[in-house]
């Protein structure tokens, strides 16, 4: 989901280098280990690892100093006893997003002017809206309004797009390009419904 591609188009912008791996849950101990050797630095973003290999890890000094987790399901609370692990919930009781927490800790080793727009500020906030469910409480169309375009991207155009969106503008709104697509992807859902509502 978004939650979980938004950090790659984050760490494109602070890093010259970035390979990526989309994997589900159950996947992830696997790659990982297949891959400690192959980088000099290795970040997990809304996903998590068992504890048997979280423990292997903080074993061997420098796949602890390679790795870096970010995370915030409740089912990954136990990682946090980890030094490279940052499981958050909430801060402040605003939930948070696997892209938040790691924006905030981009923000902390960059200087990238890129990354202090607002029109990236407003891309991780969304984020966080959609995937936490609060642009329900907060009344946020944008974020559902980004989960249409999502839908209808796909991942790779996804992160091209945005990519491109938060270097070229200063803040976030979608023109009338983007409004045309959020409509093509609401009239598909709403159609969808009202075909499955006649069905019942």
């Amino acid at each position: 989901d978004e939650d979980g591609i938004t950090p790659i188009i984050l760490a494109k912008q602070v890093f010259k280098e970035v390979d990526t791996i989309l994997l589900n849950p159950g996947e992830v101990d696997e790659k990982l280990i297949e891959n400690l050797d192959k980088y000099e630095e290795i970040y997990i973003t809304d996903l998590s690892i068992t504890e048997d290999l979280a423990i292997k890890i903080d074993e061997n000094e420098d796949y602890k100093n390679k790795i870096k987790l970010f995370d915030h399901h409740q089912t990954a609370l136990y990682l946090n006893k980890y030094p490279f692990a940052k499981v958050v919930i909430e801060t402040d009781e605003r939930k948070e997003s696997a892209t938040s927490i790691f924006y905030k800790y981009l923000l902390t080793i960059s200087d990238s002017e890129i990354l202090r727009k607002e029109s990236t500020k407003g891309l991780v906030e969304e984020v966080r809206l959609i995937d936490t469910y609060d642009f329900k409480t907060e009344e946020d169309e944008r974020a559902k309004n980004l989960d249409y375009l999502f839908s209808i991207l796909g991942r790779e155009n996804y992160i091209e797009y945005f990519t491109n969106y938060i270097k070229e503008n200063d803040t976030f709104a979608y023109n009338e390009k983007e409004n045309y697509l959020i409509k093509i992807q609401k009239d598909k859902v709403d159609n969808y419904i009202t075909q499955k509502e006649k069905e019942t």
